[in-house]
């Protein structure tokens, strides 16, 4: 009798301790699923959206993003910006971040195409100094029947770079008049490399005039080699 007493109570220890290990609380380091309830417990205590936030990304998740789901969430004060992230990652673990940096490669660089000769320019880009010798140069471009214009740099067979450069207005000697010399550079280039190169003076008494005047005449002389380049 006093053996099974004794079996008897070892039984009873060793249940006593499998309950205890089945209702022990996880350990701090164990990591809780995020559910709807939480998120709706941590909007009425007043934490910041962007606490919220943080927590959904870094955590793992089990959310209902049922119709019924959502309507609980709007009802019980949580904002959209969370709702919005919650319906991103319904469930699953947290994203590892920075290996998803190293895996993600950035886009290779959109290189211009490589024009080696001024007859293979088809559509350039314009480049000036303003807006106003952009436009005297594009409408100098049609009428003359230039190079069609692309409507973006990596689309462009080469690139039309126009600049001017006026000195300070000076009193003519003879006339007593005030004038500048404005010096204006026109450069196509594609790939690297100048398909064509221009200099010319202009001498004024008005800065934004002779810019005007180069801008066209420089225009015209390119326009005028691309064409007999075309035409070989």
């Amino acid at each position: 009798m006093r053996r099974l007493t004794g079996y008897l109570a070892v039984v009873l220890i060793v249940l006593s301790l499998g309950t205890f290990a089945q209702t022990a609380p996880p350990t701090k380091g164990a990591s809780s699923v995020l559910t709807n309830a939480d998120v709706i417990a941590m909007a009425k205590a007043g934490l910041d959206e962007a606490v919220i936030v943080a927590k959904i990304r870094h955590s793992p998740v089990s959310f209902d993003v049922s119709t019924n789901g959502l309507i609980e969430l709007k009802n019980s004060g949580v904002p959209s910006s969370i709702v919005t992230v919650m319906l991103e990652r319904p469930e699953g673990a947290p994203a590892n971040v920075s290996s998803q940096k190293e895996l993600t490669a950035p886009p290779p660089p959109t290189a211009q195409k490589k024009t080696v000769s001024l007859q293979e320019v088809g559509k350039i880009w314009i480049k000036a100094d303003s807006e106003v010798l952009r436009v005297v140069i594009q409408k100098r471009l049609e009428e003359m029947h230039g190079p069609a214009l692309a409507s973006s740099e990596s689309e462009a067979d080469a690139t039309f770079s126009f600049a001017t450069d006026c000195g300070a207005q000076t009193i003519s000697m003879w006339s007593g008049a005030n004038f500048c010399t404005c010096e204006g550079s026109l450069t196509i280039e594609a790939a690297g490399k100048q398909l064509w190169t221009g200099l010319e003076h202009e001498r004024s008494a008005n800065a934004a005039k002779a810019s005007k005047k180069l801008a066209e005449q420089m225009t015209e002389n390119f326009v005028r080699d691309w064409l007999r380049a075309r035409a070989k």
